[in-house]
């Protein structure tokens, strides 16, 4: 058991270090929303969806600037939402923004409706978490200090699992 611990221990080193090059050696003209939420994509199941998301401070709006899905189920959320997800704005409520501060992961064990602050009717969200098979959902915030930059949401699909995810938190600033 501590053998595989220490495993674990370097997997998760060499990945951090590697992202961290990534991070260095990035081009400016590359965009970092979409950067962040492809390497979050490589941690969980295919099927599952990765929003990252900008914070305004001054409007306390939270932004989808990048959402990594199928094809599939993007055309889902268009056609129940009516928009895609990207360029969304949602006005992030104290608790949320409170969880956000932490920089740590969170799961969050509330529906879809109460995730999207309440912001999307809750029919729609409920045949969004329906007919995307939406099973854990987890955020974690982007914080500097005490200040929240943005965020990133991760929906798993129902009956499967990721043990890797407590590796995002080896990525706070």
């Amino acid at each position: 058991a501590a053998n595989e611990k220490i495993h674990q221990n370097i997997s998760a080193i060499e990945f951090l270090s590697q992202k961290l090059l990534d991070f260095i050696t990035m081009e400016a003209s590359e965009n970092i929303y979409r950067k962040i939420a492809s390497d979050i994509k490589n941690l969980v199941f295919e099927g599952s969806i990765i929003t990252i998301n900008s914070f305004n401070t001054k409007t306390g709006i939270v932004t989808v600037e990048a959402a990594m899905m199928s094809n599939q189920q993007r055309d889902t959320i268009i056609r129940l939402m009516g928009i895609d997800l990207v360029g969304s704005g949602f006005l992030i409520d104290e608790a949320g923004l409170a969880g956000f501060r932490t920089g740590r992961l969170h799961k969050l064990d509330f529906p879809l409706y109460e995730i999207l602050f309440k912001a999307v009717p809750e029919k729609i969200c409920k045949h969004l978490e329906s007919e995307l098979d939406i099973g854990n959902t987890y955020a974690i915030g982007f914080v500097q200090g005490d200040e929240v930059l943005g965020s990133a949401t991760i929906f798993i699909q129902h009956g499967k699992t990721v043990d890797n995810l407590s590796l995002l938190e080896g990525n706070r600033g």
